[in-house]
């Protein structure tokens, strides 16, 4: 059978799905991500984090679904729609 990952990393947190092919969901995790925000309107996100917990979230679905990785013939990701993520030359976060 094949299955599907569904990725959303929001404002608050980072949830991740992963769904059969007539759409039933076979796990879903989901963890707060925390918000630096050093004045009014504004927020940041600590990158290098982000990106350890979006693959925690990711492992931890899998392993609940007890799914063969190799089952998984699509990913699909969104995020949220306000966010510039500036890497430098080397792919480093840049701030």
């Amino acid at each position: 059978m094949n299955y599907y990952l569904g990725i959303d990393c929001g404002g608050t947190f980072i949830k991740a799905a992963l769904f059969d092919q007539q759409g039933n969901m076979s796990a879903c995790i989901r963890k707060n991500i925390e918000i630096i925000s050093e004045k009014a309107g504004y927020a940041e996100r600590d990158m290098p984090q982000l990106w350890l917990t979006c693959a925690e979230v990711i492992q931890q679905t899998i392993r609940e679904s007890q799914v063969n990785p190799k089952q998984i013939k699509g990913i699909g990701i969104s995020a949220q729609g306000k966010g510039a993520f500036l890497l430098d030359k080397q792919k480093k976060t840049a701030w």
